[in-house]
């Protein structure tokens, strides 16, 4: 992790920030430890007397990376904005395609399976003879051709609009990791006379 800290725009993966801030909070429990007992362990106190307690670092990193190791959502208002859009999407999109599906199950153009999963998107088990009639992105088909998986037209233009936060996404949780990482250069000698 150093070696990262000292090039210029480099950014650090999260489970470094998170290794740092167990690092530090396990240094500031020694010396405070250290510090309460030093009539019992004097040659160890004074091995740690150059070692300050740490308060900046964990704060900071608890601020922008969850206890499971996720990157908040209000890390930054922008990437809080963005998941917010995502989840109201995801609602959009289950509740557009449940009424395809229950559309088309009325309509008899499904097969007995109904439905299932391609590349992580619902789609439509159309049966083949049918599938001019559902509008929408063709995913595949059964081994035997009896069935075309259709993401339906709206659910498809949906879960584009949903991609494109994702992507969205990504790009503000690296800004937020580059910002942390540009916060953590200046405690390197700190890290590296602990030698974390």
């Amino acid at each position: 992790y150093f070696t990262l800290l000292k090039i210029e725009n480099s950014v650090l993966e999260l489970e470094a920030f998170r290794s740092f801030a167990r690092n530090t909070e396990t240094t500031n429990t020694l010396i405070r430890f250290l510090e309460k007992f030093k009539t019992y362990y004097p040659t160890l106190h004074s091995c740690s007397e150059s070692l300050y307690e740490e308060k900046q670092i964990k704060p900071r990193v608890d601020a922008v990376i969850g206890r499971f190791g996720e990157v908040r959502n209000n890390a930054s208002d922008t990437l809080y904005s963005i998941r917010k859009q995502m989840q109201q999407l995801r609602g959009k999109i289950s509740s557009s395609f449940n009424k395809a599906l229950s559309q088309f199950s009325n309509a008899s153009y499904l097969d007995d399976i109904r439905e299932s999963v391609i590349e992580n998107r619902r789609v439509l088990a159309v049966k083949a003879m049918y599938r001019r009639k559902v509008k929408g992105a063709i995913m595949g088909s059964s081994k035997t051709g009896s069935i075309v998986f259709i993401e339906p037209e709206a659910t498809n233009s949906q879960t584009r609009e949903l991609q494109n936060l994702e992507f969205e996404e990504g790009e503000e949780i690296k800004k937020i990791l580059s910002q942390l990482t540009d916060f953590f250069r200046p405690f390197l000698p700190y890290f590296e006379s602990q030698h974390i």
